[in-house]
């Protein structure tokens, strides 16, 4: 295994964040996502603070060349009757700036929902599929060049899965009456990752070409408690999607291995949990949490995680 410390990596834009939350008594930042579009950098998180929704609340921080602005997604998209946002993420739709979130835990069945950031916020839409698991989670999604009218999800990475859906029944899911879209599977492949332990989807996939490039976690276990650690790796686009995965283990620092005194999971030994990711030609940057306590932003080039 080689390792990479993060921290020896981090970018301005971490500074900025860090500023920008200590302003509006934010509390807690972390497991931000990042996407930049027109010279403005968006980016999502989940934090404390006096007066929120609950223990953890979401924001949108977007960061232009002459204003800022941060507004609260719990607040947001509590207007539309949605009580938790949890694990907001960016991606980027055909050049629209899209967050993605879920409700969290559920004992029941939880949601998962697609709503545009950018030019204009859209209403959140319920995206569905067939046998949904309880919880659902890390939907990457994506826009494939070649086929333009339809919204791709990277479903699963182990084994490899895709859904699809048109991108007008996105948009009809957003005048209807019950904002709801429905995915259909395109297939299930075996493992194109020949990795044990089994690598889970990190941060939204990015195209580039005919590929995609994400971040994944890699669950351990360490006295009955998970521990992640992070790989890049690449998907061709097309199937059965051959796919690469780095042999780097990505991960903020040493010390942060050894987790926290303060645990919001009570099943958490440690994870740098990669949130996001996002590019300036080859230099990637990477948005991530710590502990579920902290969180940072890396820039460094994408060669060096491989």
């Amino acid at each position: 295994m080689r390792p990479l410390q993060l921290r020896r990596h981090e970018s301005v834009v971490a500074s900025t964040v860090r500023e920008a939350t200590s302003e509006h008594g934010l509390t807690n930042v972390f497991n931000p996502s990042i996407a930049t579009v027109s010279g403005t950098t968006h980016i999502t998180f989940r934090a404390s603070s006096v007066g929120g929704h609950g223990p953890f609340d979401a924001y949108l921080l977007s960061i232009g060349p002459r204003r800022s602005e941060l507004i609260s997604l719990s607040a947001h998209f509590g207007e539309e009757g949605i009580e938790t946002v949890a694990d907001p993420k960016l991606c980027v739709l055909d050049g629209d700036v899209h967050v993605t979130f879920n409700t969290g835990y559920s004992r029941d069945r939880n949601a998962l929902y697609l709503a545009r950031v950018t030019p204009d916020r859209g209403v959140p839409v319920r995206c569905c599929t067939t046998s949904q698991s309880r919880v659902e989670k890390n939907w990457g999604f994506f826009h494939d060049p070649e086929h333009p009218d339809e919204v791709g999800v990277l479903y699963s990475i182990d084994p490899t899965e895709t859904l699809r859906c048109t991108r007008a029944a996105v948009r009809r899911a957003e005048e209807a009456a019950d904002h709801q879209v429905s995915f259909s599977r395109t297939g299930t492949m075996p493992s194109v990752v020949p990795t044990r332990p089994r690598l889970s989807i990190a941060s939204q996939p990015v195209v580039f070409g005919r590929s995609m490039r994400l971040l994944t976690h890699e669950r351990h276990y360490l006295r009955g408690r998970r521990l992640y650690l992070v790989r890049a790796a690449e998907l061709s686009m097309d199937p059965p999607h051959a796919a690469r995965v780095s042999g780097v283990r990505l991960f903020h620092s040493a010390r942060s291995l050894l987790g926290t005194r303060i645990k919001h999971n009570v099943n958490l030994w440690s994870c740098t949990y990669a949130s996001g990711l996002d590019f300036d030609g080859e230099v990637a940057t990477i948005a991530y949490g710590i502990n579920d306590t902290d969180f940072s932003i890396a820039s460094l080039e994408w060669s060096r995680l491989w």
